[in-house]
């Protein structure tokens, strides 16, 4: 099994908001994939249960990396001296034993004297489902960034910095690939240079826990012209839910010209089956068109931000012109001259301006894009 959050989506997230390269070769052993999240019924905010609390606001958990502590040995557990066999381990969200949970992971890289580095904190509730992801880096300028993702059932609604911008349809249904890079033991305990150490009681919690010597590095060539001259991999799995709870990767070398590399990665599930409450960001409406605008039927990954909405359909761009001649006549919108470009139609009602416009996707499918301006 292998389950894999953060490679669609916080993993560009990522890539944009602190410009990390050197996670590039971070990767598990095995060949890792992201999927969409999980999809529900529409219409109606997630709750287990109202809390003040968001994972934008709770303090993390986890202590922010300095390059002063990379890497920071571990004690290692010691052995239970029993013939047992692990339990599989699940992510959380496939876990009947998991209502909700907060989980909380931080970053550094270090290149030289340039370091940056980042936070992802998620909430999660079954009902519904529901996520919340906020994520927050910086590079080695000093520059940051945040995005913010809220996935209720089917609709979506991304932050950049300040802008919102909302979406709906298009989601697949969960298929298990939901937890972030080396935070799933399955992706690499199998390894020569992993072992399984025996239960230990790890902050407060009954585990179990798996432990990786730095040869775990060997493969993914985290230093460009170097080797890691240092490094572990350590994970500790929840007896009671079969979850990871915590795991912290770090290594430390140098390339061929003796430039220092490091990284540092841990990561922490808390709030297990908690009071959490996610609901859509207040002002932001799911996308849509008025009502005087029609959609075509059959319309999937509908998408707003500000006044433009888009949206896929299984159609050609004739018939999706077609529709539009004749659906925004019958609402009493009046076609523009000929603007010269194939597919785009510019409509007027009152002081209100339409702009259409239909672009070929593949052989079966269009999108249409409508741009509103006025009131």
């Amino acid at each position: 099994m292998r389950f894999v959050k953060v490679c669609s989506i916080v993993l560009v997230a990522i890539m944009f908001l602190t410009g990390a390269t050197a996670c590039g070769g971070l990767k598990p052993p095995s060949e890792q994939k992201a999927t969409a999240q999980p999809t529900a019924p529409a219409g109606q905010p997630a709750t287990v249960a109202p809390t003040p609390t968001t994972a934008a606001q709770k303090a993390a958990p986890a202590p922010s990396p300095t390059v002063a502590n990379l890497p920071t040995p571990t004690p290692q557990a010691e052995p239970s001296g029993e013939e047992e066999t692990p339990e599989e381990i699940v992510a959380p969200e496939l876990s009947d034993k998991i209502k909700s949970y907060r989980q909380d992971t931080q970053w550094l890289t270090l290149e030289g004297e340039d370091q940056n580095g980042g936070n992802v904190k998620i909430e999660w509730v079954r009902e519904g489902p529901a996520r919340r992801m906020v994520i927050s880096g910086y590079d080695k300028d000093g520059k940051t960034s945040e995005m913010e993702l809220i996935e209720i059932a089917d609709a979506k609604y991304m932050r950049v910095d300040n802008q919102w911008m909302s979406i709906s349809g298009g989601q697949e249904p969960p298929t298990g690939e939901e937890m972030l890079v080396w935070t799933d033991p399955n992706t690499w305990k199998d390894e020569p240079a992993c072992e399984y150490k025996g239960r230990e009681t790890h902050e407060g919690q009954k585990t179990k826990k798996w432990s990786c010597t730095q040869e775990i590095f060997a493969t993914s060539a985290p230093i460009p012209n170097g080797q890691v001259e240092e490094g572990s991999v350590e994970s500790w799995v929840s007896e009671e839910y079969d979850i990871p709870v915590h795991t912290i990767v770090e290594w430390r070398g140098k390339d061929a010209d003796g430039k220092t590399y490091a990284f540092r990665f841990e990561s922490k599930v808390y709030d297990i089956n908690e009071p959490i409450k996610i609901a859509p960001p207040e002002g932001v409406e799911l996308p849509g068109l008025p009502e005087d605008i029609p959609m075509m039927e059959g319309a999937t990954e509908v998408f707003a931000m500000g006044e433009m909405v888009s949206y896929k359909v299984k159609a050609s761009v004739d018939d999706a012109v077609s529709f539009y001649t004749k659906g925004m006549a019958d609402n009493g919108w009046k076609a523009g001259e000929p603007s010269g470009v194939p597919g785009m139609t510019i409509f007027t009602k009152g002081n209100r301006q339409a702009q259409i416009m239909v672009n070929e996707e593949d052989a079966t499918t269009v999108s249409v894009t409508v741009v509103l301006q006025g009131e």
